[in-house]
């Protein structure tokens, strides 16, 4: 964790944030090999670092689909387009459907809808 905060501070440059807190940056000065000529760039997450916390028009940038930030061009947001929400797996929120096993008592008749395929 030190070591990205280390980064920015000594090579990073400033690039925006985006609604969720998250800051971007990207090499100040190209100091790598000669191979590479494209600066790095990455994202100092607002609270717990989740990859589905970044938008797409900054997951563009950040892996360099398109050179123009977000901030510099004119994104339009549809009305299908829905807001961050994060990925619940694995917690007591998570989602569960009516058949899933944890959802049934296998020791009552909700179980006995289902027969398993014999290939007889």
């Amino acid at each position: 964790m030190l070591a990205i905060h280390l980064l920015t501070w000594f090579k990073g440059k400033f690039v925006g944030k985006d609604s969720y807190g998250n800051c971007y940056y990207t090499e100040r000065f190209l100091i790598r090999s000669k191979d590479s000529k494209t600066p790095r760039r990455w994202v100092m997450f607002k609270g717990l670092a989740e990859g589905s916390k970044i938008p797409g028009e900054w997951h563009g940038w950040l892996h360099h689909t398109t050179e123009q930030t977000p901030l510099e061009k004119n994104n339009t947001v549809y009305k299908w387009q829905k807001p961050y929400s994060p990925n619940l797996t694995g917690t007591p929120h998570a989602y569960n459907p009516d058949s899933s096993h944890k959802k049934l008592d296998l020791d009552k008749t909700s179980f006995k809808h289902y027969t398993p395929w014999n290939p007889t």
